[in-house]
């Protein structure tokens, strides 16, 4: 292309030269050719930019589990030209629910959504609002309704209760979700709650209620007391104030066989200060056996922030003081390794290897923390 220009340029200095002066002629073609190449050069960026933005777009679900990857940093990075590329993700249809797993094509979308909340797109709330309607999985509902607490938080709450009122397998986490916004706006969205038929939808609000101040929640649950199938699951989430009430059921579940409930039931007695508490040593041992026991992923953790859903790989990691090789993600044959690794360590060793269990020592000197868009930094 250049080298055609330039061949241009020569023929028409030949011609026109002598007619108007050959300096004139030259500067003037000069300008020319130095517009057309830097036309080109901005042509070539512009589709070298489109191939980078649509890369990333189809690399969106690539890798493990979570908001971000790869993709999603480069295109938060890329700014708001990445928002028509982003819009695009979304004029398919949302995949039908057919199990509780999330695919690529499912981490494509929340990635995209994810990036568009980031780059704080205008229409955000619309595009999370859509999505939340025409998405059938439970799950996916959810995290846009999280995505959606950064802009809208009423419009979210009120996302949250009715995906809540749906009754299905992501009640624990939306209870979870809703306790640590702690906003009362839900106080009166998930009073009507607690005459649902469902039992899991009648109690999680109850407990979502306590944790609000609300004393609906804690009748609800005291009410419970004399159900066979619900007096446990109520006591444990009934506050410390209702001790007498509640002792009696603790202390006849210590023996109970699914170890996560003897687990909280060791834990509750003593937040009430009894007897019953179980030894560091013994309730590592009942952590090993929950995560060896438990054949949902879901249900092993810890593959979010440790503790934002305490589970039995969130117990054991913040008692060693660090994952020690764990993979939530890994195969049934490493997990069994790692589990036998540690059961065998602590007959060996005792407690004294959980760092996590000794007192943290003050670090010293300039600290600096990046959470989002939080900077926080001290001397």
């Amino acid at each position: 292309m250049v080298i055609r220009i330039r061949s241009h340029l020569v023929l028409l200095i030949s011609l026109v030269g002598p007619i108007i002066g050959p300096t004139a002629v030259t500067l003037t073609l000069l300008v020319s050719l130095t517009d057309l190449i830097h036309a080109q050069d901005n042509n070539q960026q512009e589709d070298r930019r489109k191939e980078e933005i649509s890369r990333r777009i189809a690399e969106l679900g690539q890798g493990q589990p979570g908001d971000n990857n790869q993709a999603t940093t480069a295109l938060i990075g890329m700014g708001a030209e990445a928002i028509p590329y982003l819009l695009k993700v979304f004029e398919s249809n949302p995949q039908l629910f057919r199990d509780q797993t999330l695919l690529s094509d499912h981490w494509v979308r929340l990635r995209a959504a994810h990036c568009l909340s980031r780059l704080n797109y205008t229409s955000i709330v619309n595009v999370l609002m859509r999505e939340i309607e025409r998405d059938l999985h439970p799950t996916m509902r959810h995290i846009y309704a999280i995505y959606l607490t950064r802009h809208d938080l009423e419009k979210s709450i009120l996302v949250l209760v009715e995906n809540l009122k749906r009754a299905e397998f992501t009640i624990p986490d939306i209870t979870i979700t809703l306790k640590n916004i702690n906003n009362p706006l839900a106080i009166p969205m998930l009073k009507p709650l607690l005459k649902a038929d469902q039992s899991p939808v009648r109690l999680a609000a109850a407990e979502i209620l306590v944790l609000l101040g609300d004393a609906s929640g804690a009748e609800i649950l005291l009410s419970q007391r004399e159900n066979p199938d619900l007096q446990l699951t109520a006591a444990l989430l009934l506050p410390l104030e209702y001790k007498d009430e509640i002792l009696p059921i603790l202390k006849r579940s210590l023996t109970h066989a699914d170890p996560q409930v003897r687990l909280k039931v060791a834990e509750k007695l003593t937040d009430l200060g009894e007897s019953g508490g179980m030894q560091p040593k013994d309730k590592f041992s009942l952590l090993l056996e929950a995560l060896e026991r438990e054949s949902n992923a879901w249900q092993r953790g810890s593959d979010l922030f440790l503790n934002e859903i305490p589970l039995p790989a969130d117990g054991i990691i913040e008692m060693i003081g660090h994952p020690d090789g764990y993979d939530p993600h890994g195969t049934a044959e490493l997990r069994r390794t790692t589990i036998q690794r540690w059961r065998e360590r602590l007959e060996r060793e005792g407690t004294e290897w959980l760092e996590g269990l000794k007192p943290r020592q003050a670090v010293t000197g300039y600290q600096r923390a990046t959470i989002g868009d939080i900077d926080l930094s001290r001397h």
